[in-house]
Formats: structure tokens, C-alpha cells, sequence
């Protein structure tokens, strides 16, 4: 399938792994030029290198911690040009939603949106 992504910039957040990763590869899949962004660096480096070695586009990373205003800070500036934000970071924990209590969920919000 043809998304005409090709040569886009596209920014995912919580990059690393699961949802994150596997929107990664569907955006390699479609030449999208990507940038990586999760607290794990040896998990966002061994993305970024078999996705530029599977479908030819570029793939930068940046190790960052969303948390921290300086991380984002940096990440914003990293990210000037982008086309397309997946905004990904993840930090609820799995399981039954009854058990997550509500500083996790504020926590989790926040990490999100602000």
C-alpha cells in the first residue's frame, strides 16, 4: 500500500518497543525518514539500525525521558522538521483497569499532554 509517506519525517514517542516499535516499522515500510525517541538507547539503536538496513530510509534516535522538561526540551528542537507526530510514551502499567490507581493515571496524563 502506497500512503505517499515517502520522505516524510515522522517523530514516535515511546519508540523502543511494542506499539512503538511496530508503528516504526510501518512507517520504514513506507519510506517515512524516522525519528525514534524512548528512555531505552540499546533498544532504540538496534530499531534504528535494522530499519535502515530493511527498507533504506534515515533513522535518528534520541534518548530521552519525557519527564524531564530539559529531555523534551531538546527532543523539540531534534524534531523542528517533522511531518507526522506519534505520540506514543507509554507508562501505564498493564493489567485490569480497576487497579490503576489515579496518581498513575495523572502521572501517565501528564507524561501525554503537558
Amino acid at each position: 500500500m502506497d500512503l505517499h509517506l515517502r520522505g516524510k519525517r515522522v517523530l514516535i514517542t515511546g519508540a523502543s518497543k511494542g506499539i512503538g516499535a511496530a508503528a516504526a516499522e510501518a512507517f520504514a515500510e513506507e519510506g517515512a525518514n524516522l525519528l525514534l525517541a524512548a528512555r531505552n538507547g540499546d533498544q532504540l539503536k538496534a530499531l534504528a539500525e535494522r530499519l535502515r538496513s530493511a527498507h533504506q530510509i534515515d533513522a535518528a534516535i534520541s534518548v530521552v525521558d519525557l519527564r524531564k522538561p530539559e529531555d523534551l526540551a531538546r527532543l523539540a528542537k531534534e524534531a523542528a522538521d517533522i511531518d507526522i507526530l506519534v505520540n506514543n510514551a507509554g507508562d501505564i502499567p498493564g493489567g485490569s483497569i480497576d487497579k490503576i490507581d489515579e496518581a498513575t493515571w495523572r502521572h501517565a496524563w501528564e507524561l501525554k499532554v503537558f
